[in-house]
């Protein structure tokens, strides 16, 4: 099934809020090309709120990126990834 943000975060709210989600989550999302040009005047954390904010798609993979075990079942990460 595919959610959107605001239908995440509804059955999120189902659970207890301090519950811990026993995975690891890593997110990924691409934002407009034209943002790139504003990376170099913003701080690093300001640019990736400015991106997330500005989202065309958003990716929840289950995994780490930092231990590099992304689990990709449906193939959504090599049409999804971008290289800015």
């Amino acid at each position: 099934m595919k959610y959107t943000v605001s239908e995440f975060i509804e059955l999120l709210n189902k659970f207890p809020e301090d519950l811990p989600i026993e995975t690891d989550l890593s997110l990924m999302w691409n934002y407009p090309e034209e943002l790139k040009s504003k990376k170099d005047s913003m701080a690093d954390e300001e640019f990736v709120r400015y991106t997330q904010e500005n989202a065309t798609d958003l990716c929840i993979f289950e995994g780490s990126w930092e231990r590099g075990n992304i689990s990709d079942v449906d193939g959504k990460l090599e049409k999804y990834l971008r290289r800015y």
